[in-house]
């Protein structure tokens, strides 16, 4: 492992929560990890123009370093993306930048755990890793976290598919004005198909459309698994207005008011995984505030979805999870196989542990 103390710092800083003391130990020794499994470590300097990378498997570490000019074609690759108009040479181009050659015929097969830092925190792996054969893509907050075993994830036994297609707002502090939103037809169709899925799979399964945030406040602690088909944007999940909420479910709220204990949260909704980067904090995104109120793991997107294809989407990742139980795969595997052209509506969502 590296010995710079700035380093160590950086890389307990990745542990903790918002706003959070540091108080993760440093790990003195590699992560051990098993030999279906390798880790991918990443450190970004304050000027953003330097990131430092460790690999680690069963029996090998490895650092090395990025080269300068990575944040302006890690932004350029993201814009593409999103506009359709990816050129799949500039993939490979990227994907030589971030992994050395010789660590990249060691990710063949393995179940790969990231650690991103900084702007890295929002790059698209699983599309620019998908020539790689891997066989999920899970990302941490750090390698320090993972050793301390945080959030372990609950067997999932009992979901609630929750919908709001037409979320019902009040003024507040928190909605200083009401987004015009447009209606998401396909959200109420995709938790009935995915709780019929689940119907014979799971002990309890519920279906919630139109959910109050005082509804989600009070019940989503009962539940192993909470899906959320809604609009989302950074500030949080819009639901319906009830006496004692203003219907938006904001980032702040979830950290502060929100108690889970290993639940998984499934966001389908846009840019649940996005968010604003404050520097020494990382990304304030729905998806981390989740992980800070004490989920296990969280499915989010890392841009705006497609209702209708990220429906298709949403189906297959659940139909995948039926088969294997395994949350990570089930979503790498869905994601490869979705039939479309375009890399924006086929690589939407990753999915964060502790």
């Amino acid at each position: 492992m590296i010995n710079n103390d700035l380093v160590q710092l950086i890389e307990r800083n990745k542990a903790r929560k918002f706003n959070q003391s540091i108080d993760a130990e440093w790990i003195e020794e590699p992560p051990v990890l098993n030999d279906e499994k390798c880790g991918l470590n990443y450190i970004c300097s304050m000027n953003q123009n330097y990131i430092l990378g460790q690999f680690y498997d069963s029996d090998t570490t490895i650092s090395f370093t990025v080269k300068e000019g990575i944040f302006e074609k890690i932004e350029n690759f993201k814009e593409q993306i999103k506009s359709l108009s990816l050129n799949p040479s500039y993939n490979d181009s990227l994907q030589n930048w971030i992994i050395p050659k010789n660590i990249r015929k060691r990710l063949k097969q393995k179940d790969l755990l990231m650690s991103t830092d900084a702007y890295l925190q929002e790059i698209p792996a699983h599309y620019l890793f998908s020539g790689l054969k891997l066989n999920s893509i899970t990302l941490i907050p750090s390698f320090t976290s993972l050793v301390s075993g945080k959030n372990e994830n609950r067997i999932i036994n009992n979901i609630c598919f929750t919908s709001n297609s037409n979320p019902d707002l009040d003024q507040s502090k928190n909605v200083k004005e009401i987004p015009d939103f447009d209606s998401l037809y396909f959200a109420d169709i995709e938790v009935d198909n995915i709780s019929e899925l689940f119907q014979e799979i799971v002990d309890s399964s519920t279906t919630m459309k139109s959910v109050s945030e005082t509804w989600i406040k009070d019940n989503i602690h009962l539940y192993d698994l909470i899906h959320f088909a809604a609009h989302s944007d950074q500030n949080g999940l819009y639901l319906n207005k009830d006496k004692l909420n203003d219907g938006l479910l904001s980032v702040e709220e979830i950290r502060k008011e929100i108690n889970l204990s290993g639940q998984t949260i499934f966001l389908s909704s846009c840019e649940g995984a996005k968010g604003e980067y404050k520097y020494g904090e990382g990304v304030s995104s729905i998806a981390k505030a989740f992980l800070d109120a004490g989920a296990g793991g969280v499915v989010a997107s890392l841009w705006k979805l497609n209702d209708k294809n990220g429906s298709e989407l949403v189906y297959s990742i659940y139909d995948e999870y039926s088969k294997n139980k395994d949350m990570s795969k089930s979503l790498y595997d869905a994601q490869n196989n979705f039939k479309t052209l375009f890399p924006k509506f086929k690589y939407p969502f990753v999915y964060i542990t502790y």
